[in-house]
């Protein structure tokens, strides 16, 4: 029977952070007193070299209903992305970061809202960052709720970019369109935001909290600075033609970004060089920098 919410979870060399999560799932599941037909797990592990298989068998033997898959290699992050959101064959899919971190009394809110709801989106901002949005709020398009964001709050349609922001209705997603844009820095958002379109399902946006990104964030493999303003500006260009929307300015996140990066150096500027200095000899971090003040001056 397929589960009426999949968390669908990819993950590459990151045990430790797996295992957390995986046993937060279990213990909300327990107090919940929710089974299989109520929630699964679905891992899609980029053949990870770590204990990962050990992991997930743990979990499993513990009586969490999980569904693995293995992929043969490391297949990039984007294909494994999409293999894991595709492993939900339920009612909703949620694709959730490995390294994120469930509030206490996350999965009951999540399933109470789409219970009542029914939305082909659920989106949960990460409870580290605010947000100017009206909350809650229910829009009745994907459109209607990016136009809002447009006029209060643009940075929160590049914060839903997180993996873990997005819990999706299975029917409003097009995971062929997700796949054939992999080539794109968001290919989740694409299938998703592609899906909203097609079916003119509602978005829902709570007021309680649900995710965090981790204090302890672990880096990418590589150790590289994302050039993270160039992704977003590409992304909204796109998501401004898909939607019709000329309000959308591609560039007002990476404005409001530098602000505040701007605005941190001046106030603490030797505790920014202390958590920083080891970026100084990367040349990733400094076309990062460069972006960020060059992009964001508009």
């Amino acid at each position: 029977m397929a589960a009426f919410l999949t968390m669908c979870i990819p993950t590459y060399n990151r045990a430790r952070y797996l295992a957390e999560m995986l046993a937060s799932i279990a213990a909300q599941m327990r107090e919940g007193g929710w089974g299989p037909a109520t929630v699964a797990v679905a891992v899609s592990d980029n053949g990870s070299p770590d204990e990962t298989p050990a992991v997930i068998e743990r979990a499993r033997a513990a009586g969490l209903p999980i569904e693995a898959v293995r992929q043969p290699r490391n297949l990039g992050i984007n294909p494994n992305l999409c293999a894991a959101l595709e492993l939900a064959r339920g009612r909703f899919g949620w694709l959730l970061g490995d390294d994120e971190v469930l509030h206490p009394g996350a999965l009951r809110t999540v399933l109470d809202l789409l219970r009542r709801h029914d939305p082909g989106l659920l989106l949960v901002f990460d409870t580290r960052y605010p947000r100017a949005l009206p909350r809650p709020a229910v829009y009745s398009s994907y459109r209607e709720f990016a136009a809002d964001c447009a006029r209060r709050d643009p940075a929160a349609l590049t914060e839903h970019t997180l993996l873990s922001s997005n819990i999706v209705r299975t029917d409003c997603y097009d995971a062929a369109f997700a796949r054939a844009s992999l080539a794109t820095d968001f290919p989740h958002m694409f299938g998703i935001i592609r899906g909203l379109r097609r079916t003119a399902a509602p978005v829902v946006v709570p007021d309680a909290p649900v995710i965090m990104t981790r204090a302890d964030r672990p880096p990418p493999p590589d150790g590289r600075w994302v050039p993270i303003d160039r992704k977003w500006m590409a992304y909204l260009t796109w998501l401004r033609a898909e939607l019709e929307l000329p309000d959308i300015d591609p560039l007002e996140p990476t404005r409001l970004a530098r602000e505040a990066m701007l605005r941190s150096i001046a106030r603490h500027p030797i505790a920014f060089l202390r958590q920083n200095w080891r970026s100084a000899f990367r040349a990733s971090a400094w076309r990062f920098l460069w972006d960020r003040l060059r992009l964001g001056r508009g």
